[in-house]
């Protein structure tokens, strides 16, 4: 509808412009009634109510603008745990601008978690609220459990804690996308930083409980004074060498 309106009032705004330059007159005769100041005004006025709807749609589409970048949006998805390639996080997201309030996460058919949590709740089937950006990752299962399904979710929320109309979005998460996943050593520096300390903190443990020793090589007093007489017999000889040459 905007653009329509918009072809409307440039093609009265040219018109306008043609008259007033006098390139109307070569398509009228002179006693037509439409060439005249009437003519003039009346397309001026269409042009004016033109402009003045496009005005209204202009500051509608701002202010529905400004409204969507200041919106909450939460997201649930399914991604390759950090520490290993064939284990699997819930992973729910506020990627909006706006904190979210009462977030719901529900599952038509919820996966199947690992032994070790079965006798536990469905993680994050409501969360209280989710502040722009911030993240929310609980393990979920092995790719076994995953495998080959296909999960259709809807993630509901509310823009106010007092509000009763609430936002949401569903899709499917396709757990296919997820085969064949590889890294190339660790998926981040910091689990890689991570490894190396606990490699550091395992080399260091037997020694500070005393159960391993140190083998060290020191370098005394004594060794300081041999280097020295070295580098001293080291220079007169170079002394030597060099007042015989000359002579």
């Amino acid at each position: 509808m905007e653009k329509y309106l918009a072809g409307m009032s440039f093609a009265v705004l040219f018109f306008v412009i043609a008259y007033d330059l006098g390139a109307w007159s070569r398509f009228v005769e002179p006693d037509n009634p439409f060439n005249s100041v009437e003519l003039v005004s009346w397309v001026t006025a269409a042009a004016t109510a033109v402009l003045a709807l496009l005005t209204l749609f202009l500051a509608k589409a701002t202010a529905n603008m400004a409204r969507a970048t200041s919106e909450p949006q939460v997201v649930a998805s399914i991604e390759v745990n950090q520490w290993s390639v064939i284990h699997f996080d819930l992973v729910v997201e506020n990627t909006g601008n706006a904190t979210a309030f009462d977030v719901q996460v529900k599952f038509q058919k919820q996966p199947v978690l690992s032994e070790k949590k079965s006798d536990r709740p469905f993680p994050f089937t409501r969360v209280s609220l989710l502040r722009p950006g911030q993240i929310l990752t609980s393990y979920l299962a092995g790719f076994e459990n995953l495998e080959g399904m296909k999960y259709p979710v809807t993630v509901s929320w509310k823009r106010h804690p007092n509000r009763v109309a609430r936002e949401s979005v569903s899709y499917i998460i396709d757990m296919n996308s997820a085969e064949g996943v590889s890294f190339l050593g660790r998926g981040s520096a910091l689990v890689q930083i991570a490894d190396e300390i606990k490699k550091m903190r395992n080399d260091w443990k037997p020694i500070a409980s005393g159960n391993r020793r140190l083998d060290v090589d020191t370098y005394t007093q004594v060794d300081r004074d041999a280097k020295e007489a070295e580098l001293e017999a080291w220079r007169e000889e170079v002394m030597r060498k060099r007042e015989s040459g000359n002579q």
